[in-house]
């Protein structure tokens, strides 16, 4: 892991971001970093650039690092290697590794020959200033599952926009709701039965919403089967950017190199939203509207939301808090659902809040459930199914956005929905509250099993306050690209997920 700083950040973000390699033309021979010149071949070399990104390789050796530089320190201790790429051999970090094994007598033998690919993570934060991300982080294939990125251009072209690829990022270490409640001296009883809440998914040392936000997108991207330049415009819902004041979406953009290729950077807009729960869901709206008309000249947005979101220790959000990013993307080639209706309701209500500068949210207990959630949830749900002329029945799935899982099964049986048409999108009880991506990890877990001609009704909310409702019809295109998805149950479920204690959490959160 380089130090890197400064303004040297700028003219180390492609190679750093993407693993940006180069080629000699003439004898084929790669670089990692690239070189001006083959080594071989001299100065009549022609060298291309290359990446190293989107492939997979094998950690030949490394070690325990325990005494680390300072400003790595709250990485530390971190397992360092040397993995080879096609026989290039490329340093880094081994990344989502058990922290009890790391603590003990660590055996780095058996991680050789382990096939593992890059991900972009954060290595280095400078106290009030930038934040480093790198690609030089590794994970292996027993919890993240590598996809083959394969751009096809040969997909139908629909006269409808909708969504044409779309992408779940649930971090592979989790924290049991009981611990939580051990840690407090609290019965844990409160948070399982009565709230729904079992566990909950934590972010990494090396995790944030720009992290996620990236993995999210880079799977809607592989699922679509879009190329990289085909992404236009992107949209990132969070509420808990690490920045106050500096866009995740740009960052989302240079790692997955998004959009066509223009001198320093990429022709490629978009921005980041703040509406606490919604604002992802928010932005299906614009996302549909740009790609649908051809004077704009975007043919494809993505959507993300990701977050991480804070909790004061000990407090009742600290149980259902969790981690996690979903991304969809829009256009009109190979489409797999469609949008068919939207509504939005909204209120001044001051439900859940952080003020500027302040650490942790805080929420006003008695606006938080009827005048909140339920009457936004509700009376939205009532104005979408008004605007359809359908009613309840009509519909095959159900989705509602899920602080905890009694408040969707609430509204939902108050609309008229059975438990069977929302089970297959409630997800909160082993993940946790995810904000923004709450709503769509949900439609994602619909989709990952829905069929051509499926309906499904969706309501997201956010404090402040604020609901959208979509009317969403599943096309036959969605059979074709089934095989480039991570589902979100073999997420949720597997069972190379990792624990660990409340400390291990509260030191993720900074």
């Amino acid at each position: 892991m380089s130090e890197i700083t400064g303004p040297i950040v700028r003219r180390k973000v492609e190679t750093s971001y993407r693993l940006i390699g180069s080629q000699c033309e003439e004898c084929g021979r790669k670089y990692f970093p690239a070189k001006e010149f083959c080594g071989f071949e001299g100065r009549k070399s022609r060298m291309k650039e290359i990446s190293f990104f989107d492939d997979v390789g094998e950690i030949v050796s490394g070690s325990l690092i325990r005494e680390s530089p300072k400003r790595f320190s709250k990485l530390s201790p971190y397992v360092s290697v040397i993995t080879s790429f096609d026989g290039i051999r490329i340093p880094g970090r081994l990344t989502d590794v058990d922290p009890s094994e790391i603590q003990r007598e660590f055996d780095i033998s058996r991680y050789a020959g382990k096939r593992v690919f890059p991900v972009f993570r954060r290595i280095y934060e400078q106290p009030g200033g930038i934040i480093t991300y790198s690609s030089l982080n590794f994970v292996d294939q027993d919890y993240h599952k590598h996809i083959k990125m394969e751009p096809s251009l040969e997909q139908a072209v629909s006269d409808q926009t909708g969504i044409v690829g779309y992408g779940v990022y649930i971090p592979r270490f989790r924290l049991k709701v009981a611990e939580i409640a051990k840690k407090f001296g609290k019965e844990p009883s409160i948070y399982e039965k009565g709230l729904g809440l079992i566990e909950k998914a934590v972010a990494n040392l090396d995790e944030d919403s720009v992290t996620m936000a990236v993995e999210a997108g880079r799977r809607a991207l592989i699922h679509s089967r879009l190329p990289r330049e085909a992404i236009q415009e992107v949209y990132v819902g969070s509420e808990s950017n690490p920045y106050a004041v500096k866009p995740i979406m740009s960052s989302v953009i240079e790692a997955l190199a998004l959009g066509n290729e223009y001198k320093d950077g990429y022709a490629t807009g978009g921005a980041d939203t703040e509406f606490a729960c919604k604002a992802a869901t928010a932005m299906f709206k614009p996302a549909i509207a740009i790609t649908s008309d051809s004077r704009i000249g975007i043919e494809n947005c993505m959507v993300i939301g990701s977050d991480n979101s804070q909790a004061h220790p000990g407090d009742d959000l600290d149980y259902s808090v969790g981690a996690g990013a979903a991304a969809f993307i829009f256009g009109k080639k190979g489409v797999i659902a469609t949008i068919k209706k939207c509504v939005s309701y909204t209120t001044d209500t001051a439900d859940f809040y952080r003020r500027d500068l302040q650490q942790f949210p805080r929420h006003e207990d008695r606006f938080t459930g009827e005048p909140a959630y339920f009457k936004h949830v509700i009376g939205c749900g009532e104005l979408l199914l008004q605007k359809t002329g359908m009613k309840p029945k009509d519909f095959d799935y159900a989705v509602f956005h899920q602080p905890n899982s009694k408040f969707p099964e609430r509204a939902a049986s108050i609309l008229g929905f059975t438990e069977e048409q929302i089970k297959p999108g409630q997800k909160v009880s082993m993940i946790g509250n995810t904000y923004s991506a709450a709503c769509l990890i949900g439609l994602a877990g619909i989709l990952d099993i829905a069929e051509p001609g499926d309906k499904i009704f969706m309501v997201g909310y956010g404090s402040g306050a604020g609901s959208d409702g979509y009317f969403i019809e599943v096309e036959k295109g969605i059979l074709d690209k089934r095989e480039k998805i991570i589902p979100v149950d073999s997420q949720i479920k597997s069972d190379k997920k990792i624990y660990v204690d409340y400390d291990f959490y509260r030191k993720s959160k900074g």
